[in-house]
């Protein structure tokens, strides 16, 4: 009687060894390539997932159009110059509770734009949008941003605005005429030798 069980235990044991066989983390063959992290850039610390992710996005982007090294690109902040104002953020109404264009440009050739963030401490403004090649990007509650305690709003998504694309910037104002400042923050990634400064 013993003996009809025998074929049973044979079988669950196999069965359990080979549950466990499969369960354990198979090794990598030797030859076999070792995925690498991507290189962070000090102090790019939002977007596209983890850190450094804006910057190495932007990167990516301008290696695939330009088909240039790493050692060809240049990383820098965004200036008001690159979204075709002077040296400065300032925006002056001229009327009220209607869209007033800010900015109108194109994005430089060889240039790759990531818009992060936005600070409005101001009380003169209540709302801006941003369309970037041709479609509504961004779109910012003014008021908000100035009660927030740091008065900056960061993207979840960052804006991304690549090379001869178009960038177009409206605000509503409260008040007219007033001046104040809306800060564009993100990160420019440019064929090298482009800026001296």
């Amino acid at each position: 009687m013993a003996k009809d069980y025998i074929p049973y235990i044979i079988g669950g044991a196999i069965g359990l060894g080979a549950l466990y066989f499969l369960s354990q983390q198979q090794a990598p063959a030797v030859n076999a390539p070792v995925a690498t992290p991507p290189a962070t850039v000090s102090g790019d610390f939002i977007g596209m997932g983890q850190p450094g992710g804006t910057t190495q996005f932007l990167i990516a982007k301008a290696q695939q159009e330009l088909g240039l090294p790493l050692s060809g690109l240049s990383v820098r902040g965004l200036r008001p110059e690159d979204l075709g104002l002077t040296t400065s953020w300032a925006f002056t109404s001229a009327a009220t509770n209607t869209w007033e264009n800010w900015i109108s440009t194109t994005v430089a050739d060889t240039t790759f734009i990531g818009i992060e963030a936005i600070s409005y401490a101001g009380t003169s403004f209540s709302q801006a949008r941003l369309t970037g090649g041709a479609r509504v990007s961004g779109f910012w509650d003014l008021n908000f941003i100035a009660g927030l305690s740091n008065q900056i709003y960061y993207e979840a998504t960052p804006i991304i605005v690549e090379q001869n694309q178009s960038v177009v910037v409206d605000v509503i104002s409260n008040a007219q005429p007033a001046t104040e400042f809306i800060n564009l923050i993100g990160t420019v990634v440019e064929k090298k030798g482009l800026l001296i400064a």
